[in-house]
């Protein structure tokens, strides 16, 4: 009896789900068959094909695939009418729709910083190599300078269109960087805190868990909810929100992305919307958030004596934190022994200008009288200065 020998080479592919693998799923569906990009970043895009089936719309098509490199790595999905993210690492997903204004960041070595804003306000931080860059620029309709913006054309006018909607003037979306990256929720609620002492909001602290009744960010006549999830917030939790600020005056809401119902509820309500990216990229979202939101950095301010004001030494100490964080992001040396002690180094003065940030926190408890308030500023401003001095980074 002859026994029948199944040649491996015959079997199909078959993916984790049962189905066949991703380079035949993506070139079977119309919506997936041709997108123009990098070999290497098509490769990434096929281990993702379930994800981007469930973002991707019935009429929608992937034109254009590029991979954004950087701390938070992630496939960028350009389409007719929007312009997708999909983390490489977590299962986070964003979006944005067209047109976009690109805003060209600090040149890297390993890229390019993009933040492309939509008419809404949401943002995506992006690290491109120079060809996906020049791709993004042909796909935002218009090229873009370092430290400029650029203002792809406006939609047309429609029926619906919602007066929040409309594209805000550049510089006046009340653009804000942590300077940390954002991976949980309770750093989440950390941003939403420090965002709000930067607004003017005194004594802006985290509540305690469990006892929060809502409310994560507490401020004088002032409270914040935060969102750290990957889906969009919708109109239920604005909702929410009112009944639990009830009788304040200011009420703030911090998420990564919003729903329509979303906007237009607090549009209705008076909340101000601001989103933030892992990036640590805070940016307003409605009218009146961009009302409270600082429409360009403010100078220094001086005592009579030529001395910085407390607010503009706490200002100035956040602006040492970017510094070092951006410090800590420079490739390290090919050479081992050399790079295995910038590594060390690193993590020391990442550790230090942690501690920094939470004694600059701690500076502004509303329990502490002035001299307490300036010793631990000044304690703050020493941790941050010992981090710089690990890297032999001049503070400016």
């Amino acid at each position: 009896m002859r026994r029948l020998i199944r040649s491996p080479f015959l079997t199909p592919r078959v993916g984790p789900s049962g189905q066949d693998g991703g380079v035949d799923r993506l070139s079977n569906d119309h919506r997936t068959a041709t997108p123009a990009g990098d070999r290497g970043a098509r490769r990434q895009l096929e281990k993702v094909a379930d994800r981007l089936f469930a973002d991707l719309r019935s009429h929608e098509r992937a034109e254009w695939v590029a991979i954004s490199t950087g701390m938070a790595p992630a496939l960028v999905v350009a389409t007719g009418s929007r312009l997708l993210t999909i983390s490489m690492i977590g299962r986070s997903t964003q979006a944005i729709e067209r047109p976009f204004t690109i805003v060209l960041g600090k040149k890297r070595l390993i890229g390019q910083s993009v933040d492309v804003i939509d008419a809404r306000g949401l943002c995506l931080s992006l690290l491109l190599q120079e060809p996906d860059l020049r791709a993004l620029q042909m796909t935002g309709g218009a090229s873009s300078r370092p430290g400029s913006t650029t203002q792809a054309p406006p939609p047309q006018p429609s029926a619906s269109a919602h007066p929040a909607a409309t594209a805000p003037p550049p510089g006046s979306t009340g653009a804000w960087r942590w300077g940390r990256p954002v991976t949980s929720w309770q750093e989440a609620e950390l941003l939403a805190a420090a965002h709000m002492a930067d607004l003017g909001f005194s004594g802006a602290v985290v509540t305690p868990g469990g006892a929060d009744a809502g409310l994560d960010v507490v401020a004088h006549d002032a409270a914040a909810q935060v969102k750290y999830h990957e889906g969009p917030t919708g109109r239920p939790d604005i909702q929410r929100l009112i009944g639990a600020a009830h009788g304040l005056r200011s009420r703030i809401f911090y998420a990564s992305s919003y729903t329509t119902a979303a906007i237009l509820e607090a549009d209705r309500l008076g909340v101000a919307l601001f989103q933030f990216t892992p990036e640590g990229l805070v940016v307003a979202i409605n009218d009146a958030a961009r009302a409270i939101a600082p429409r360009s950095p403010t100078p220094d301010q001086r005592t009579a004596f030529g001395a910085l004001t407390f607010e503009s030494r706490q200002n100035r100490a956040i602006r040492w934190s970017q510094q070092i964080e951006a410090a800590t992001k420079v490739p390290i040396s090919d050479r081992k022994r050399r790079g295995a002690k910038q590594l060390v180094e690193r993590q020391r003065a990442l550790e230090l200008m942690l501690h920094g940030l939470e004694q600059l926190r701690d500076s502004a408890n509303p329990l502490y009288k002035k001299r307490r308030k300036e010793r631990t500023l000044s304690e703050a401003e020493k941790t941050l200065k010992q981090a710089a001095a690990v890297l032999r980074l001049q503070l400016k």
